[in-house]
């Protein structure tokens, strides 16, 4: 069942045991109770697929699936099927939001009449952790995004209604 006005947090994993336990509290406990978090695993041997359920055993809004699929497209593609939101934003296990973006863009798509696409900027971090670049759409038109390749490096960037999946397919 969708929930209009809704976001789901959606990723795939695989042998990421080293980011797990970061990647779990994503989604902020104030938001818990309006985001959900699907992660697919993709047959993680080293440990990743087992801390994801201990982790869910105590969080209801993330939803763990065991994926018979090692490959990233079906992963996402069952990500977004057990969504049960509006509107889905891909995260990766080592990618994070900047503080108070993932609430921002709750606030956005809860509102009437939320945009089928959202897009925002990428911080790019050294190995040291120091920003190395910051990435911004400059223009807004989807002429511009496709054709100037203006598009965010990484679809954490991007928040998207899941209806898109019925114009333009599955991952």
């Amino acid at each position: 069942m969708t929930r209009r006005g809704s976001v789901c947090v959606v990723g795939t994993v695989r042998d990421a045991v080293d980011f797990i336990d970061r990647y779990v509290v994503t989604v902020p406990e104030p938001l818990r109770s309006r985001v959900r978090h699907v992660v697919a695993d993709g047959g993680s041997v080293d440990g990743t697929f087992e801390r994801l359920r201990e982790h869910a055993a105590g969080m209801p809004h993330l939803v763990v699936l065991d994926s018979i699929e090692q490959a990233t497209a079906p992963g996402l593609d069952r990500a977004v099927d057990a969504a049960e939101s509006s509107h889905v934003v891909v995260l990766n296990a080592d990618d994070s939001f900047e503080p108070g973006g993932l609430e921002a863009l709750v606030d956005v798509v809860e509102a009437p009449d939320p945009p089928d696409l959202v897009i925002g900027g990428l911080r790019v971090l050294d190995e040291h952790g120091e920003t190395f670049r910051i990435q911004r759409t400059r223009r807004m038109r989807v002429r511009d995004i496709l054709l100037d390749r203006d598009y965010p490096w990484n679809p954490a960037c991007m928040v998207y209604a899941r209806s898109l999946h019925d114009v333009v397919g599955r991952y």
